[in-house]
């Protein structure tokens, strides 16, 4: 008979698991032996944790998810103190901004790890890149992981959150997710300045707002509305105005 701490952490491992293929679709993990050996050799850890803690998803009977851009696993990479491994199936928690590493460990097993945010550079995730808080340094007013939407003379970084919502109801007896909630950043020289609408881009770059404004209009750039294409566009022009390049 199992002793009950062993029997319980392994009942426990079970309904993660059986969660987990409850709400999203899992293909077979590959590429991941090369980030946990590394972790273990650079950190000196427990290899199932990655300096980091297992995975216990939280309000799983919620209606909505918390993970960022859905709740499928996605192929990725992750970048640790510069190596980077490819090819690793990924989950993003936007609640509680954890990168969720799902890998096979010695004994065959599957396990569902939170990545430790203090070693994780960087991430792609379905075609976007975010980098983590140990790459900001200076002054620090925020933490976790950004979107890196523009790169150049500064950064423009993207925080997606959504919150759980404990308004319990006969429609969501459990609870609820809110909608993603995505906020803008600049970062330069350890600096965040929120770009929260088109004002506070032209304030930020005040010098040049009335250049900025033609460009927007010449190019129908509606910043609030904006694709991704655009508002790089929009930002490199600004970039290489403020910079002297133009």
């Amino acid at each position: 008979m199992l002793p009950n701490s062993t029997f319980l952490k392994k009942s426990v491992n079970s309904l993660i698991i059986l969660f987990l293929l409850a709400t999203a679709s899992f293909a077979q993990p590959s590429g991941t032996t090369g980030i946990i050996g590394f972790t273990q050799s650079a950190y000196g850890t427990d290899d199932i944790l990655v300096n980091g803690q297992k995975y216990i998803p939280g309000h799983f009977l919620a209606d909505g998810h918390p993970y960022f851009p859905d709740k499928t696993w996605t192929k990725g990479s992750v970048t640790m103190a510069g190596k980077q491994f490819e090819d690793v199936d990924l989950l993003y928690n936007s609640e509680m901004d954890q990168l969720i590493l799902q890998t096979k460990i010695s004994s065959g097993d599957t396990v569902f790890v939170v990545l430790n945010s203090e070693k994780v550079d960087r991430f792609n995730l379905a075609g976007r890149s975010f980098i983590g808080e140990a790459k900001l340094t200076g002054n620090q007013q925020l933490s976790g992981f950004y979107e890196e939407a523009y790169s150049g003379d500064f950064l423009f970084l993207i925080k997606h959150q959504k919150i759980f919502i404990a308004d319990y109801s006969k429609t969501s007896p459990k609870g609820h997710f809110s909608k993603l909630n995505s906020t803008n950043y600049i970062y330069k020289n350890g600096q965040f300045y929120k770009v929260t609408n088109k004002k506070a881009l032209l304030t930020y770059f005040s010098s040049y707002s009335k250049s900025i404004k033609a460009f927007m209009k010449k190019n129908k750039i509606n910043y609030s509305k904006a694709n991704n294409t655009a508002i790089k566009l929009l930002l490199k022009y600004c970039d290489d105005l403020s910079s002297g390049k133009i």
